[in-house]
């Protein structure tokens, strides 16, 4: 990291910042506080088998479920806007009917 990157990189996180995009969502149990590019989240098993097809991300806490989703500063908003997107889409498609 160079001198002066910092000030120019720290709108580009918090403009990523996925967890606000996704901690109200319905079935979205956000675990840790998301200041900036890691979302640390519980989602059922169906929607977390289902997301995992399409994104790549770690199992933080495998024995309760707990995923990590990380942006980069270099992911366009197109991209953090599009996994919310399908997450959200997922939630909706795997939820039981009634």
């Amino acid at each position: 990291m160079t001198f002066g990157s910092w000030p120019r990189g720290a709108p580009i996180s918090e403009r990523h910042c996925c967890g606000k995009l996704v901690e109200d969502l319905p079935g979205v149990n956000v675990t840790q506080p998301a200041p900036a590019n890691a979302v640390f989240a519980i989602v059922t098993p169906k929607v977390e088998k289902e997301l995992r097809r399409i994104a790549n991300y770690q199992y933080w806490s495998p024995g309760t479920g707990e995923v990590r989703w990380m942006c980069f500063h270099e992911n366009s908003d197109e991209t953090v806007h599009g996994f919310a997107d399908a997450l959200s889409d997922l939630i909706r498609t795997t939820a039981p009917t009634v």
